[in-house]
């Protein structure tokens, strides 16, 4: 329970909501750690309240059908998880595909870089195959300067056939 408080403390900040669903949020969270799973009946059962098992299992169900999550807030959140006041980073963008049964998914992904690993931030399913085009590469970062600025950008990483190309102003 101690971590969920601590947690909750820390998401209260940055998203409007009330008590229970930032509460509700943190639970999520740390079962997340604990299930290693995105399976709602096994998340259910990653956490560490009185309620029963089937409680939980109905919450998180109701979480995520009922409220709409503002991406921006917790793409704030997580900047300022990991990247301390004053100093710059590095953001590294870059397409992944893969199957999911007969699904093809294409996602364009713009990341934090942290100790060696990408923290997603913001994201764009591509509605087709291959590469992205400039304009979408372009929608992507615009989303990420108007949240944080350019000048908090130390460096971007990226595949080669990305030309990123950034004009100061």
């Amino acid at each position: 329970m101690k971590y969920t408080n601590e947690l909750t403390e820390s998401l209260k900040d940055f998203f409007g909501w009330n008590k229970a669903r930032v509460e509700c949020l943190a639970q999520i969270i740390l079962s997340l750690f604990c299930v290693k799973t995105v399976n709602l009946t096994d998340l259910a059962t990653g956490f560490k309240r009185k309620a029963k098992l089937e409680s939980c299992y109905t919450r998180l169900k109701r979480f995520f059908r009922e409220f709409k999550i503002d991406y921006d807030a917790v793409a704030k959140f997580l900047f300022n998880l990991f990247v301390n006041k004053g100093e710059k980073c590095f953001i590294a963008i870059d397409r992944t595909n893969w199957d999911f049964g007969i699904k093809k998914i294409n996602i364009l992904m713009l990341a934090l870089t942290y100790r060696g690993i990408a923290i997603p931030i913001y994201w764009k399913l591509l509605g087709k195959k291959g590469n992205t085009n400039t304009q979408e590469r372009i929608e992507i970062l615009n989303r990420f300067i108007a949240n944080f600025g350019l000048k908090v950008v130390g460096g971007i990483y990226s595949p080669l056939e990305f030309e990123i190309v950034l004009i100061l102003y």
